[in-house]
């Protein structure tokens, strides 16, 4: 019997071979395209924007731009201005308006998500409908008051007679060229807020986002999309209690900026850590306290746990308690920040 392989057993033996090598490259390959998409997914936007007008910006494929562009102004659109976006890395928008229908539009491009245009209508009741022919990246729910219907159109001059036959009959509030920016801005901080006060996206709604874009994720993955989604809307919560807490007391947005350095805001969305490190960041190196002492599950019943540990005079002091737009206790801090 030769003890050489013959030629069928030399590829079957290869064939092996070439498994054991391309299983985990295939695996590695797939890790790395989940990763992407979960990327995708939590695209990091800033919880408040502020828009840059500009004389142009530079497109990266102006030809897609300047189509979009100059179909709009040939339908009667008129210059809102260019921006560049603080606050959504690497945005440009084209601002146009249409008064007389009622219409606004945004030419938009963005890294990996590429050029499109967004058709829309603002109403007398605070509803908006919205017509867009961005079709990359995951479309996470909207606010409730704002339609957004995603078309196949490849030319602004199909979705504008879209917008036109398919929007609601109802009273519209046109958005002048003057106050673009300001409504942007506004609309944005809306839907912004409307995040954090839910918590962020559950993950029936990120799978169904995912799905409606033709993109999955494993269960594990889309658990962390969750968390840190959830993280970014707990984060978020603190500006929109900031803007309560000015309502409450009557300040304005300038005091509550200047007590800020004072305040302390807690709810039962932070985690203990989060309890734990705001008090730290207050009181002198030798009264840390720890989050390895028996804590109160709840947040705010941690901290108030934390405080009376605290020797008298060093304490918070809590200023009042807030129902909306979630239970939170605002404290006035013991002294400087360390």
């Amino acid at each position: 019997m030769s003890c050489f392989l013959n030629g069928p057993q030399q590829y079957a033996l290869a064939a092996v071979f070439a498994l054991f090598i391309l299983i985990p490259l295939l695996k590695a390959f797939a890790q790395r395209v989940e990763r992407r998409f979960a990327a995708a997914l939590i695209f990091a936007n800033a919880p408040r924007i502020h828009l840059i007008r500009r004389d142009r910006v530079a497109w990266r494929k102006p030809q897609a731009a300047e189509r979009f562009i100059e179909t709009l102004r040939q339908l009667g659109f008129q210059d809102a201005g260019s921006y560049e976006v603080q606050g959504q890395p690497g945005l440009l928008l084209q601002a146009l308006v249409k008064v007389d229908e009622s219409v606004h539009g945004l030419v938009c491009e963005r890294p990996r998500f590429g050029t499109w245009v967004e058709l829309s209508t603002r109403y007398e009741d605070g509803t908006r409908f919205t017509y867009t022919t961005k079709n990359r990246g995951i479309f996470l729910n909207p606010l409730p008051s704002h339609q957004i219907v995603r078309g196949n159109e490849d030319n602004a001059q199909a979705l504008y007679d879209r917008l036109l036959r398919d929007r609601p009959r109802k009273f519209a509030k046109p958005v002048s060229a003057a106050e673009f920016a300001e409504f942007y801005e506004r609309a944005y901080t809306e839907y912004q807020d409307w995040v954090s006060v839910r918590g962020g996206y559950s993950e029936e709604e990120i799978k169904a986002a995912l799905a409606a874009s033709g993109k999955r994720l494993s269960a594990g993955l889309v658990g962390i999309a969750r968390e840190v989604l959830a993280r970014r809307a707990a984060l978020g919560l603190e500006l929109v209690l900031r803007a309560r807490y000015g309502v409450l007391t009557g300040l304005s947005a300038e005091q509550v900026e200047s007590a800020l350095d004072r305040l302390a805001f807690i709810h039962d969305r932070l985690t203990l850590d989060d309890v734990v490190e705001t008090i730290n960041q207050w009181v002198s190196p030798d009264a840390q306290v720890s989050a390895a002492e028996p804590l109160h599950a709840a947040p705010r019943l941690a901290f108030a746990a934390l405080n009376e540990r605290l020797v008298e005079g060093r304490r918070f002091r809590k200023l009042c308690a807030m129902c909306e737009p979630v239970a939170a206790d605002v404290y006035e801090a013991p002294g400087i920040r360390h």
